[in-house]
């Protein structure tokens, strides 16, 4: 089963933030500063700039979304 964190909205300055912790960063080699690419909907996916999409992966995280969102 994936782990389902939580994650509180921060407000700094006018915007709200999310913080990620080191170790989500460090799997994509992410540091402070780095472009991500938020694509959203009625969810919100976090993709790391450059990174191409895999159709396949995809289609796996959908399920699971639908999966978790079955036992709610």
């Amino acid at each position: 089963m994936p782990a389902v964190p939580k994650r509180k909205v921060l407000k700094v300055g006018g915007s709200g933030t999310v913080a990620l912790p080191p170790h989500w960063l460090d799997p994509f080699k992410l540091d402070i500063g780095d472009e991500l690419e938020l694509i959203y909907d009625s969810i919100v996916s976090i993709k790391p700039a450059g990174i191409k999409l895999n159709p396949s992966l995809v289609e796996k995280e959908i399920a699971l979304l639908t999966i978790l969102e079955a036992e709610k």
